[in-house]
């Protein structure tokens, strides 16, 4: 049986195979655990979603959760491009090994991927992006070590 780690990692490289879902994926955020695969952002197209709810449904064990929103209209906007240079800058600021960590940014929705030292490094992380002006929500999927005493 493959762990959620190894689902996750062939979900992404299907989906980087499909032109049309490649690029949604910096709009999105699929995180699995425990045989759940949850799935937060946007989308631009009911075809698409429809498309990434099949490839993920290929797992027969795997739970699906959605909140996946449909927005045609979605694109990147200078906003979110200047907001993740400015939480990059802040999480670089507050001492964080972040050369790990991901920021994608979808109208002021912050995804977080990546790996960090400690737990105290993924919440000092949040805290730092959450009083940022302009971020509406964040969604943290930094990982660390279990046995981190840091």
């Amino acid at each position: 049986m493959k762990t959620d780690n190894e689902i996750k990692t062939e979900i992404y490289a299907i989906l980087a195979e499909k032109p049309a879902l490649r690029e949604s994926l910096n709009r999105i955020d699929i995180s699995i655990e425990n045989g759940i695969a949850i799935l937060v952002g946007s989308i631009d197209s009911h075809q698409n979603r429809n498309d990434l709810l099949e490839v993920l449904s290929r797992y027969e064990n795997l739970s699906i959760l959605t909140d996946l929103t449909v927005d045609p209209d979605m694109m990147e906007t200078d906003a979110d491009c200047q907001l993740a240079k400015t939480i990059k800058n802040a999480l670089h600021s507050t001492f964080i090994h972040d050369d790990e960590i991901e920021v994608k940014v979808s109208r002021g929705r912050v995804f977080l991927e990546g790996k960090v030292y400690s737990e105290t490094e993924r919440n000092l992380a949040f805290q730092s992006v959450d009083r940022i002006f302009g971020v509406r929500r964040i969604c943290n999927n930094l990982t660390f070590p279990r046995n981190s005493m840091r």
